[in-house]
């Protein structure tokens, strides 16, 4: 098991634990008809984490569905973020 890491903050933002459920979709062919379940677990101004089943690479394209709270706390965050 790894140990905690003790060196200097590399971080660019804070991050703050965020617990939340989510719904995903990742768009393939195979998936895009499959509404899965996952939940975040931290958030900042960089980005927010997901814990999701699915492995995504980075080219990938994933559809996220939040609450509404949710919405407006990623909205505020990244002003270039898609709100549909």
């Amino acid at each position: 098991m790894k140990s905690a890491y003790a060196g200097p903050e590399r971080r660019q933002f804070l991050r703050l634990d965020f617990l939340e459920p989510l719904n995903y979709k990742v768009c393939k062919k195979k998936t895009i008809s499959m509404l899965m379940n996952g939940y975040t677990s931290n958030v900042s101004q960089a980005g927010l984490l997901c814990q999701i089943k699915d492995k995504v690479k980075v080219d990938d394209i994933v559809w996220l569905s939040f609450d509404h709270a949710t919405l407006s706390i990623c909205e505020e965050l990244e002003k270039r973020v898609l709100i549909y």
